[in-house]
């Protein structure tokens, strides 16, 4: 017997497994194409006022996403080369600007809520759809209902 195994079994055996998994490996050692990597979240359901009183802690962290996303929104449109810095059709997320950086940090329970929800950012980013179409931000049923709802419990400014 090795003396690696002698002293350490369990290590000894994770060798060998190791061993025979690196040896069964495809030879490209790409993954298999059945894997699927980092799969999008599910369709968020609208906010609704009975939502905010029922469990406070969850609507604002999820209030705190959409924030978050409208903030990565605004950043990106404003990035895009094709558009000019006075272009009106980011006009109307300035006020996303101020009520992202004056928000106050959140308490223990939010974020604790926050991190059980799981990644809202970017389900509000796929939910909202290209960020080439500005226009198409405001008239769309999620962002409408979701913004009168996180009003109420942030005090986000009006459009």
């Amino acid at each position: 017997m090795h003396k690696l195994s002698a002293r350490n079994p369990a290590r000894a055996a994770l060798a060998a497994l190791a061993c025979a998994f690196l040896t069964s490996a495809p030879a490209g050692g790409s993954a298999p194409k059945d894997v699927a990597f980092d799969a999008p979240p599910d369709a968020l359901a609208p906010l609704t006022p009975e939502m905010a009183t029922l469990d406070p802690l969850a609507t604002e962290a999820r209030c705190r996403s959409f924030l978050a996303a409208l903030y990565h929104r605004h950043r990106a449109l404003r990035s895009n080369p094709a558009w000019a810095p006075d272009d009106p059709a980011t006009g109307p997320l300035e006020w996303v600007l101020e009520a992202f950086f004056t928000l106050p940090p959140a308490s223990p329970g939010v974020r604790a809520a926050d991190a059980a929800a799981g990644d809202l950012t970017r389900a509000y980013l796929d939910a909202f759809g290209p960020g080439n179409q500005a226009d198409a931000l405001f008239h769309d049923p999620l962002y409408r209902n979701d913004k009168s709802v996180c009003d109420g419990v942030l005090g986000l400014p009006q459009d």
